[in-house]
């Protein structure tokens, strides 16, 4: 039904998640992120939104992963509700964690890397994910949009969905700027109009408007995280 990436760019310190579906909006309800707090893709069969905010509550309040994998994680595995849910979370550092429910239609999994994190369900085949990874590590010299790009085409060039594609979606946030927020909701060639739609924002003219607002700082939403409003 779906598959998604998360990766941490230690070189600029961004997180993203890139997702794409064979579904409608996938930018609405998989990519998660947030500088300095971590990322969560949330999809499935049958997914739940709830542990989206429930993770990041748990990922700004403590980064420890073995910690998270004790309260939140376990809260996740144990509770029935969530047999069609696909969770995959990373925290600040680059350390990833990730459940698949039972009632999720294969090819299903979870591929955890050095600073990446690779899940997918009602996949075309078990190549699937390997082949994400491997664009991934095999273009890491190229900047992080490219990067998770490479990832989308080389999932979607080998059958990705096994219905095929109508929407993708790619979250960046550096701390620094407007996180970027992209995502093409319905679309029979959805990567090629991401694409063109991350060109279009790379232009002088978009890029002088970016530089004219304040600078974007996350610290009111992680106050609000971690339970300080």
């Amino acid at each position: 039904m779906t598959f998604s990436i998360i990766a941490y760019d230690t070189n600029t310190d961004t997180i993203a998640v890139a997702a794409a579906t064979g579904n409608l909006l996938v930018g609405q309800f998989v990519p998660h992120c947030i500088h300095g707090v971590g990322a969560v893709a949330s999809q499935g069969r049958t997914p739940n939104p709830t542990l989206v905010w429930q993770c990041l509550q748990q990922l700004a309040k403590n980064a420890d992963l073995q910690d998270f994998q004790q309260t939140i994680g376990r809260t996740i595995t144990d509770n029935r509700l969530n047999q069609g849910a696909q969770i995959t979370v990373m925290n600040r550092h680059g350390q990833s964690w990730g459940y698949t429910g039972i009632d999720n239609l294969p090819e299903k999994g979870i591929l955890i890397d050095d600073h990446v994190a690779i899940s997918g369900n009602w996949l075309s085949h078990d190549g699937v994910l390997p082949a994400i990874l491997n664009a991934y590590q095999q273009n890491i010299a190229r900047p992080l949009f490219d990067r998770l790009i490479s990832c989308l085409t080389s999932a979607d060039e080998i059958g990705g969905d096994s219905r095929g594609l109508f929407s993708t979606a790619i979250k960046m946030d550096d701390g620094n700027h407007f996180p970027i927020d992209l995502r093409v909701d319905y679309s029979q060639t959805p990567i090629t109009d991401l694409q063109t739609l991350y060109q279009k924002t790379q232009s002088s003219t978009y890029q002088q408007f970016l530089r004219s607002l304040p600078k974007q700082t996350n610290a009111p939403l992680k106050r609000l995280l971690k339970g300080n409003p």
